[in-house]
């Protein structure tokens, strides 16, 4: 029996059609880590609490669209647009959302 700690996580029942399925898609990563301007889908969300169904209710789903918009120096927080919305995330928040970067998305100039 695994003896490893359990993660609450959300939304998190990849299958390997599921990932062929969105194409040359690179593994799973925080969303802390996705560069400005790369699209992303969402994989999961391993916060639970109010907080990971606020999470959800916003619209941080399996296959959502994401993409991270601005980046606030010095460790703040994430603008990203999840869907159509614009919102901004603290980093601790994004690196406990994991998502899918899509390869060959065009990254803007900075």
């Amino acid at each position: 029996m695994d003896s490893s700690p359990s993660l609450p996580l959300r939304d998190l029942a990849w299958t390997e059609p599921d990932v062929a399925r969105l194409g040359d898609a690179s593994p799973c990563m925080p969303l802390s880590d996705l560069p400005c301007g790369v699209q992303g889908v969402v994989a999961g969300v391993l916060l639970g609490g109010s907080l990971g169904d606020r999470l959800v209710e916003l619209g941080f789903t399996r296959d959502a669209s994401i993409r991270v918009l601005r980046r606030a120096p010095f460790g703040g927080p994430l603008q990203v647009q999840i869907r159509e919305f614009i919102l901004s995330l603290r980093r601790e928040q994004a690196r406990s959302i994991l998502v899918l970067a899509q390869r060959g998305t065009p990254v803007p100039d900075a």
